[in-house]
This record gives structure tokens, sequence and C-alpha cells, in this order.
């Protein structure tokens, strides 16, 4: 079940997130307008996806939404090609020739999600929630590179080049109140990812399997894992939350297992998160969360440029690749802080308002590969209104800003390069909510 109904949501629309790294900012109506914050804050049934004790305080209902969501990706590289050729194994590779920009295509997707909430009784709660979780899209035309001294058109030398990336959950959630001050939540969550790159021929030289590299269209995988949440009142007006989902073991991408660390697997990474609710008055309430997302437990993602320099080059194909410790994108592990604001206007309106800030995963040594996935946002800037259409009904909206972030560092195949990635975001959500 779990795995038809995220392969019928990741179908109906593409989910490039690139907001921290590749997961989205966040999840449901609510947190999405206080930038992701609300670990200790239950409001809907789709911040399961944060906290599965969240159900336990929200109310029976469902919730339908869509994120219009717009990033603007960019590449500049400077410094003339070095056109360098010792020998098959030694040459030296170039994204343009003294000065090349290209933006990315594609800066405009929708995102999907939906959730349930059914009380079996005063304890016990039970809901489905379906939410894109994350992903990436690149897509670039024209341009030139060179290896040594051979010209080849497009950014990377294969032509048109990119990547498309999207990640899709569906859980059953349960949660559980031991008494009116503690909910603990639980899911059962199904993954199911869909990637395709593009314009990588001229790296096949660097993969244990060039034939499963680039170019092969869509393919998919899944996998099964679970989130563990609790909610505990502390004081009158304070609540503290915290969640935790262990890494998702996703089975291979067989079309481009010689792309992917380990023959094609792209694992779900571990991410836990803790926060506190304060509830001023009745009016107001602030919120503050910690999140931390470990891509560089995910070798695929983790593994930087310097596997191909220092061992692939070498003659050691685990670092080639596709290989056992194969290069990836080099990302390292994020620390997300966010804060959030509630302030219920009057009986049939509420505003929220929310930033985060973390420091983006890119490594400067590492931008090269990057130009596919520029997961480099560091801050966000949101607002978001409820507006009752009738006291069991509302309609939500919420804005999101992630302002420009430039990161430049050195063309690991030509010293004498530069090559600078900047991106900046928007993002639309508008959801609809029905209690009964």
């Amino acid at each position: 079940m779990f795995r038809i109904a995220a392969a019928l949501l990741l179908l109906a629309g593409s989910a490039a997130q690139a907001t921290n790294g590749y997961f989205s900012h966040g999840i449901s109506l609510s947190e999405k307008g206080r930038a992701g914050a609300g670990v200790a804050y239950g409001q809907d049934s789709v911040m399961a996806g944060l906290n599965p004790a969240a159900l336990g305080l929200a109310e029976n209902g469902y919730e339908l939404g869509v994120s219009m969501f717009s990033p603007h990706r960019e590449y500049q590289s400077r410094g003339n090609a070095s056109r360098v050729f010792v020998s098959p194994q030694q040459f030296t590779f170039s994204v343009g020739d003294g000065y090349q920009q290209a933006d990315s295509r594609n800066t405009f997707f929708a995102i999907p999600f939906a959730g349930y909430r059914w009380g079996i009784n005063d304890r016990l709660a039970l809901g489905l929630s379906f939410y894109g979780h994350g992903g990436m899209n690149t897509e670039f035309k024209g341009g030139q590179a060179w290896m040594g001294p051979q010209p080849l058109p497009g950014t990377l030398g294969g032509g048109k080049t990119g990547v498309d990336m999207a990640q899709a959950f569906s859980s059953f959630n349960a949660s559980w109140k031991l008494n009116d001050n503690v909910v603990f939540g639980a899911s059962l969550i199904g993954a199911v990812q869909r990637f395709k790159a593009y314009g990588l021929s001229r790296f096949a030289g660097f993969s244990t399997d060039g034939s499963h590299l680039t170019d092969k269209g869509y393919d998919y995988s899944s996998g099964f894992g679970f989130k563990l949440g609790v909610m505990a009142n502390v004081m009158p007006d304070v609540t503290l939350g915290a969640s935790w989902q262990p890494r998702i073991r996703m089975s291979r991408f067989d079309r481009y297992a010689g792309l992917f660390a380990d023959k094609g697997r792209f694992d779900i990474p571990e991410t836990w998160n803790l926060g506190m609710a304060w509830n001023i008055n009745p009016e107001h309430v602030v919120m503050f969360d910690v999140q931390r997302i470990r891509y560089s437990k995910v070798s695929s993602v983790g593994n930087g440029m310097d596997q191909l320099v220092n061992r692939c080059m070498r003659g050691d194909t685990s670092g080639c690749l596709g290989g056992k410790n194969g290069a990836g994108f080099g990302w390292r592990d994020m620390t997300v802080y966010k804060l959030g604001y509630e302030w219920q206007v009057k009986n049939d309106l509420r505003l929220r308002a929310g930033i985060s800030t973390t420091t983006q995963p890119v490594q400067k040594q590492d931008v090269l590969f990057n130009i596919l996935a520029p997961g480099i946002m560091e801050e966000h800037y949101t607002m978001g209104l409820d507006w009752n259409l009738q006291p069991e009904s509302r309609l939500s909206v919420a804005v999101m800003y992630a302002p420009e972030v430039t990161v430049k560092g050195q063309n690991v195949f030509d010293p004498a390069q530069t090559i600078a990635l900047k991106m900046y975001q928007w993002e639309l959500t508008v959801g609809y909510r029905h209690s009964f």
C-alpha cells in the first residue's frame, strides 16, 4: 500500500525541493508558514512527517495542499582551459574556456501533499500522510567543456546536462497519549525515488560501469523505514518535542549502477529533530527547533570528488563512480535552526512567520559535480495564514523566500579554473483542511 501510494504521489509532480540540502524546509500546511518549526507543536496530520506524536494533538479530519516551488540555479566558470593531455588517465577537464555561465531550465514545480487523522479514542489516534520529501533538478543546455585539447559540447562534455531526482513518502501514523502531558508517536514509512541523469558520458572512464552511468531514462527505487516521536508538557505553557528517523535503506538504481556508489545505491539519510513550543498566552506561540541531517553517512551523497583523484585515477576502482566507496557530491551533515511564530488574530484568522538558518553542505572542492545538484541554500523566510471558511474548514496559505547563496571553488580537474554555484528560491503553498 505504501509503495503504491508513494508512487502515485511521485508521478503527480517532480519534487525539486533543493532547500535544506535536498530536503524540504517544511512538510505540512502549518510548518510551511513557520520555516519548518513545530516538532513540539501539533496541528495537522501531515505534521506526522516531522513528528508522529503531533497526531495526538491534531483534530480529526483531512488536509490537501500543493506547493508551487520555483528554484533559480546558475553556474559560472572562470579561467582559461588548461588543455593538458598526458595520457588517457592524466588530462585536464575544463568547463568552458575563459568565462562560461548558464542558468538551469525548469524553474517551476508543483508538489502535492495530503493527510488524514482518525481518533480511535481519547488516547489513540491513527493517520495516513503523503508528501514529497525531497529532490533535485537541473537542466543545462549549451555550453562547452574541454577534455585536454579537445572541445566537447555541453556543460560536462556530453551535450544537454542535468539530473531529475524526486523522493516521496507515504506513512501510516499512530500516536498514544500516555497521560495529559505526554504523547508518543510512530510512523511506518514507505519511500519511493525517481531519478534520471544525462550529459555525463565523458565520465565513463571514471566509472565501474560506463554503460549504466548516464542517459538511461527514469529509474525507480523503494524502501521502508520508520520514525519515532514524543511531545511532553514540561511546564503549563511549555512543550518539548523530539523525533528521530534512522537511515532508510533503498533498493538500487540499477540503470545508474555506474553513477551512484555501491552499484547505484541512494539511501535516505538519518534525521533527528529537537524543539520547544512556548504558549506566551492564548493568542501567541513561539517555537524553536534544531534539525540534524546526516548526509555524510550516505556514500552517494557524502563521498567527495577526492575519491576519483586519490583512488580511481590511481587504479583503486572502489573510488570510481559506482564503486563501493565511489565518488559522490561531497555533502557535509547539516544542522538547521528554525524559529517559528503564530498569532491567533481573531477566531477565524491565524497568522504565521518563521526563519531558518544553516550552513550549506557543498564543499568548495566539490563544486564541479555539484553543478548537477546545487543544494546550497542557507536561510529561509516564511509567512502564512489560516482563514476559517466555516467552523469545520479552513484555507491555508504560506510563502517562502530563500535569498541567493553563492559557493565558489576550484575545478578539481583543472586547477586553473574556478566554478561558482548560485541559487535562490520562492515557494507558494495553498491548502485546505476539513475537521469532523
